[in-house]
């Protein structure tokens, strides 16, 4: 409905705007700090496990909404709603979405198309596949495998 349409919209601002502004806050440079080096900002003073768990409470707290807002459009909620597909499509999403507020948005878009994308192209080339999920399962392996191995140059300063 377009009401909850609005209500999706105008929560998603919120928490965009909420964390593109303490991203570039004092708060936000000791959450990179801490998540960076965080020897070098315990060094400097730092609650580096403070800062981890105030981390984790905001996040848990967005995850929380976006979950409010799930029950809100199914009117149910139930265990068998999340399956380990979904897990590694957020977690796909998540890894898209590193560095930059507007990363996980892109990422998120990115992954919605393909994954809109694989459910129409498979059964139209005709490939003998009993579902599109295959297909979304190697796309989302590759993503983590890509990740992983930036991350791994990145680590080593071959990747800047």
């Amino acid at each position: 409905s377009v009401a909850l349409l609005t209500l999706v919209m105008l929560t998603l601002s919120a928490v965009y705007t909420s964390v593109n502004r303490l991203e570039r806050s004092r708060a936000g440079r000791v959450f990179k700090a801490s998540k960076d080096d965080p020897v070098a900002a315990l060094s400097i003073g730092i609650d580096v496990p403070y800062v981890k768990a105030v981390a984790m409470f905001l996040g848990s707290g967005f995850s929380g909404l976006a979950g409010s807002l799930l029950a809100y459009y199914y009117n149910y909620v139930a265990p068998s709603m999340f399956s380990a597909s979904l897990s590694f499509t957020i977690w796909s999403m998540t890894l898209l979405g590193l560095g930059r507020p507007i990363n996980a948005l892109l990422g998120a878009f990115m992954l919605t198309l393909v994954d809109r994308a694989l459910a129409f192209i498979v059964p139209v080339l005709g490939l003998p596949v009993e579902s599109p999920d295959y297909f979304r399962y190697m796309f989302y392996g590759l993503i983590i495998v890509l990740f992983v191995y930036m991350r791994i140059k990145r680590g080593a300063g071959l990747w800047s």
